[in-house]
């Protein structure tokens, strides 16, 4: 599937109805943040708040991803935020492998367009859904949590989904941890 530019795609993905999660959106949720990304987070599919406004982690999850990035010194105009799926799955559903693979090929234009050279994968949806595109089978986010792979010459940096420290907030100096690790790298 190819696109003119980002913005083609993006209305296109406002009108797909290829899965049944067209059904059950207000908004489908379209990538956000720089076009020149240095850092690329995928996250696994809009949530409530999402849906209502159309941007990507807006809710109590954004919020703890946002003050993370802030934190650890990652400025918004390095970041590109994105997510396996583009429409909300029912009663905040993970996403489904059918539903992700239906999506895959907005994900690939996106990463393919822009670039990145860090790769965020937030969460074991988000981290199946680059496995389709990457095709290496990277594990449980639990367990690789920290570690870095790379694939074509772009870093990939396995990370909780920030859901996943809302739940258990022990796991927050993990994850700003990472983010360190990434804008120590991105500065040598």
């Amino acid at each position: 599937m190819l696109y003119n530019d980002l913005e083609s795609m993006n209305r296109i993905i406002r009108s797909c109805t290829k899965c049944a999660l067209f059904e059950y959106r207000k908004n489908a949720v379209c990538g956000n943040g720089s076009l020149s990304p240095e850092i690329f987070l995928i996250g696994e599919a809009p949530g409530k708040s999402e849906d209502e406004n159309g941007i990507p982690f807006s809710g109590r999850s954004g919020q703890l991803l946002r003050k993370s990035l802030t934190l650890t010194g990652v400025s918004k105009h390095r970041i590109y935020i994105t997510n396996s799926v583009k429409c909300r799955p029912p009663d905040n559903e993970k996403p489904k492998l059918e539903y992700m693979k239906i999506c895959n090929g907005y994900l690939r234009y996106e990463i393919e367009l822009l670039k990145p050279k860090v790769i965020i994968p937030l969460g074991n949806s988000s981290l199946k859904a680059l496995t389709l595109i990457t095709e290496v089978k990277y594990g449980n986010i639990s367990k690789i949590v920290g570690e870095k792979f790379e694939w074509n010459g772009t870093l990939i940096f396995p990370q909780f989904h920030p859901a996943a420290i809302l739940r258990d907030i022990k796991r927050l100096d993990k994850f700003n941890n990472v983010f360190f690790e990434i804008i120590k790298i991105l500065k040598n």
